[in-house]
């Protein structure tokens, strides 16, 4: 019987050999200053994982299409009291990853939509991805679960831009991945393009 270990550890090696990895997956998300959409999240929001007010903003966001998705550079300001001399980021604290999990799990395209520049999607994913938090690196993604967390990812949100007149959904998601230092094959697009049936 083929273990367990042995089919994550295959699983890894076909998905790496989509990917082409162009430099250390490493960085501090930066906090956003200016964003066209600005999302308050409460600690009390955090611990009842109410994603209402996130919610409204997606769902404004559905019934829109193309480029005005991408451009509505969606920002979230999370109001998490700490104790004075704790040192933990926001990725750090189990209350934090957990409401960004919940969100996640409902508007799983999210991620298109976020204010890419101000470091947004780099926050995101530390939400989403295990990872190290260290003062000179900042944050250091565990590279096999971020290379998983793409690849979902690609497989969710295509169709979803498809339906919503992106030109180009492969761009997209091409840059989303360049954002964390990694390179699409073109043959990965066209076997996951035959599989949606995409034209």
């Amino acid at each position: 019987d083929v273990g367990w270990g042995t089919c994550v550890a295959e699983t890894m090696s076909y998905i790496t050999s989509w990917m082409r990895h162009g430099h250390a997956v490493r960085g501090r998300g930066k906090v956003a200053t200016k964003a066209s959409e600005r999302v308050a999240v409460t600690q009390k929001e955090l611990l009842d994982l109410d994603v209402g007010q996130a919610r409204r903003v997606a769902l404004q966001l559905e019934g829109k299409e193309g480029t005005a998705v991408r451009e509505a550079a969606v920002g979230f300001d999370i109001q998490y009291a700490r104790e004075p001399g704790d040192p933990r980021e926001l990725c750090e604290i189990p209350e934090v990853r957990m409401w960004y999990l919940r969100l996640d799990g409902e508007f799983p395209w999210l991620p298109v939509a976020l204010d890419w520049k101000q470091g947004e999607l780099a926050r995101y994913a530390a939400m989403c991805v295990p990872n190290q938090v260290s003062r000179e690196e900042g944050i250091v993604y565990n590279p096999e679960a971020l290379e998983l967390w793409i690849t979902q990812k690609i497989f969710l949100i295509w169709p979803w831009l498809v339906e919503r007149g992106f030109e180009k959904p492969e761009q997209v998601l091409k840059d989303m991945a360049k954002m964390f230092g990694y390179d699409i094959h073109e043959e990965f697009f066209k076997t996951t393009r035959r599989s949606f049936n995409h034209k």
